[in-house]
């Protein structure tokens, strides 16, 4: 769905993102784990926000086809302008998620976001 209108019209976070070079490092590779047909799980924080940018980026200039599970009507609406499909944990099971706490900084925070690539379908 593309919308016209001011809430479409720019994706912000609410405030200024904090340790935002590092989160977009993070978000770059986790964005670079996704692949056709992946579902993913995406929270509510900054670095998830971010993630799904490049997600987006990635279904618009690669062609990738994949599924968020949004935590939050915020994200899911960012998914829509995005055009990520949303879905939820009753039609599909998270291949993994992208929930990176805000805390983490520095290399701690890219070593552990490369953790985050997890298969759930085998769980």
């Amino acid at each position: 769905m593309k919308w016209k209108n001011d809430l479409s019209s720019g994706l912000n976070w609410s405030s200024e993102i904090s340790n935002l070079e590092e989160k977009m490092v993070v978000a770059r590779k986790v964005a670079s784990f996704a692949q056709d047909g992946d579902v993913i799980g995406a929270g509510s924080g900054s670095t998830s926000f971010l993630t799904l940018q490049e997600l987006g980026r990635r279904v618009k200039e690669d062609g990738l086809q994949c599924k968020v599970i949004p935590t939050s009507r915020e994200m899911e609406m960012t998914a829509a302008v995005l055009g990520v499909e949303a879905t939820t944990l009753m039609e599909d099971k998270p291949d993994c998620a992208m929930m990176v706490p805000m805390k983490w900084t520095g290399r701690a925070t890219l070593s552990r976001a490369v953790a985050v690539r997890c298969t759930a379908r085998s769980l």
